[in-house]
């Protein structure tokens, strides 16, 4: 029995100093600068073999970045690299990359990115600008003043990585000089506008310790948007940053325009941000096929400061914001908007055109019915959605010209559902065209409406299939009816003057 207890003696002091020696590491430090400095953030380039189209707008970010001064250090890009994760397309996008930007390129593995060809690929080339070997997908550096840290947005362990963000900040913290933490994944910590797209297991094991650690900024892609917002959690501000390579559409398109925002209002300090365009019925290789337009952030550390540039070529600084104390973010440029055209009854009776807009989820079809100011107005068929798509892709009813006048500057649509079909609408707005050709919207509904309680959803689902919506709305957006009741009213209304 002593023999025994001498073992474990020894073998708690032994792995002790095992647990000691890990948690004793030193960042690798690649400049010790006391100078400003600046990174480049890109997210979701989607390289896709073998057209490869993403090169040239990768290639134009490259030119604009030259004239931010002081001049980028590197790039820091936060996932998908590629599209279908396989070693050409890997091999590829990593040169092109540095060909594009002159620049060290550091990576946040992506889920479009592999596992084995991402190890065989991309881990050696970010071990060599390391300077140091790399046997996971996460890792830290010091640059002057400040600590990056890039993780896996899905670990073969999210204690262990949760575990190795903890140390990073803790040895961040006490090493003198270090004054920023910024930290890098795919995925974010919390969806802002598209439902669902996020890993809750992920986002709990990284907030667990963002909580008692905070951060300057949290970068990640995924959402193929770009949205900056400060998040009250817990007494504790927490500043996401979410971005995109390239945004289709003419213009970029504010989130206010064409979604609600999914966050309790009394959780956000702070939010902006632009949506993927997609147009009703538009598939998805018709939006990667359009017109796009490139963007990405330059930041800039300057000492305690941090101005952050939200750029496009051939547009230079989009917007541009900073902080001196994390999650206390100032606008230094903010675009008029677009859209906010104050609109009148007079415009109204001119109207040429108009049209329900919103974004369901749905696993069947089903006949609906819009009634709009009392009146009904058309009937169309409500399609089904790919989970992953569910409250983002639009869908429309088109107001037919005669019943134009039943619109108003404030309307209440209602949602009939006369074969008790299953679904939930999300993002609903109204879109009218006015007779010089400018289209005007409604406010957005911040709430999303479901044709059944969630209990019956779940009885007239097949065993195995999600009720359409319900786990990924946020409950607080949520009103339902009983099947085959009226949906709404929805409240609609029209920017005034």
């Amino acid at each position: 029995m002593k023999k025994t207890r001498i073992l474990i003696g020894f073998a708690t002091v032994f792995f002790g100093l095992l647990t000691l020696a890990a948690s004793a590491w030193e960042l690798p430090t690649l400049s010790e600068t006391d100078k400003p400095f600046t990174f480049v953030v890109l997210g979701d380039t989607h390289y896709t073999w073998p057209d490869l189209r993403a090169a040239a707008l990768v290639h134009s970010m490259g030119d604009d970045i030259k004239s931010v001064h002081p001049s980028p250090a590197f790039v820091c890009q936060t996932g998908d690299l590629v599209n279908r994760g396989n070693k050409e397309e890997l091999a590829f996008v990593m040169k092109d990359l540095f060909e594009a930007f002159r620049l060290p390129i550091f990576v946040a593995r992506g889920n479009h990115d592999g596992q084995v060809v991402y190890r065989e690929t991309v881990l050696p080339i970010l071990a060599t600008r390391l300077g140091t070997s790399l046997s996971r997908n996460f890792y830290a550096f010091r640059y002057g003043n400040s600590c990056f840290v890039f993780l896996d947005y899905h670990p073969r362990s999210y204690t262990e990585q949760s575990q190795f963000l903890e140390d990073a900040l803790v040895q961040a913290g006490k090493t003198p000089g270090i004054e920023h933490v910024f930290v890098f994944c795919h995925y974010p910590l919390w969806p802002v506008i598209r439902a669902g797209f996020y890993e809750p297991k992920l986002a709990e094991s990284l907030l667990s310790v963002l909580r008692k650690h905070p951060v300057d900024a949290f970068f990640c892609g995924h959402t193929h948007n770009t949205v900056v917002c400060v998040r009250r959690m817990e007494n504790v501000k927490i500043t996401q940053i979410q971005g995109v390579a390239a945004h289709s559409g003419p213009r970029f398109m504010p989130i206010a325009e064409c979604r609600a925002n999914l966050l309790p209002p009394d959780e956000l300090a702070y939010c902006w941000g632009y949506a993927e365009r997609y147009e009703p019925q538009a598939t998805a290789s018709a939006v990667m096929g359009s017109k796009r337009q490139a963007c990405c952030f330059c930041v800039v550390v300057d000492g305690r400061k941090v101005d952050v540039q939200w750029r496009s070529p051939g547009r230079g600084v989009v917007r541009e914001f900073e902080w001196q104390e994390p999650a206390n973010l100032r606008d230094l440029k903010t675009p008029k908007s677009e859209s906010a055209v104050p609109v009148t009854e007079a415009m109204l009776k001119q109207a040429t055109a108009a049209r329900l807009l919103f974004c369901p989820s749905a696993n069947d079809r089903g006949k609906v019915g819009l009634v709009l100011n009392g009146e009904a107005v058309a009937q169309t068929q409500i399609n089904p959605v790919l989970a992953h798509m569910s409250f983002w892709l639009d869908q429309q009813i088109v107001i037919p010209k005669a019943k134009l006048g039943s619109l108003r500057l404030a309307n209440e649509v209602k949602i009939t559902n006369p074969t008790k079909a299953l679904f939930a609408i999300g993002n609903a707005r109204l879109e009218i065209t006015l007779a010089d050709g400018r289209k005007v919207r409604t406010t957005v509904s911040p709430k999303m409406f479901f044709s059944s309680t969630e209990a019956e959803a779940q009885s007239a689902s097949p065993e195995g299939v999600e009720p359409a919506g319900w786990r990924l709305a946020p409950r607080h957006m949520i009103q339902a009816v009983r099947l085959g009741e009226v949906l709404g009213p929805i409240v609609l209304k029209f920017p005034e003057r």
